[in-house]
């Protein structure tokens, strides 16, 4: 098993409002060096994940963390962390 990040936008106004939280979200994430975020299989296109593959556990507490940091900062973002099966990404 392994764990999946995921990062949801809420309490956005509009759709503008939800592209520029999205473009931060991005600029965040390249600053850090947090490997590319894929949109996650959940609807509403508001949620991205980070691909456990290929990551030590160790960066990915890391990345949770940081993550984590900026919904603290930023109340548009929620983070979480799922356990999700060894193929999730691979189906996808």
């Amino acid at each position: 098993m392994n764990c999946v990040i995921r990062i949801h936008i809420v309490d956005y106004e509009d759709d503008n409002q939800k592209e520029s939280i999205r473009e931060d979200l991005f600029a965040f994430c390249k600053i850090l060096q947090i490997p590319p975020l894929r949109e996650s299989r959940l609807p509403g296109g508001n949620c991205w994940e980070v691909n456990p593959n290929k990551l030590s556990e160790r960066r990915l507490y890391y990345i949770y963390k940081a993550l984590e940091t900026l919904a603290v900062l930023n109340v548009h973002f929620f983070v979480e962390s799922r356990e999700i099966e060894d193929d999730y990404f691979l189906n996808f």
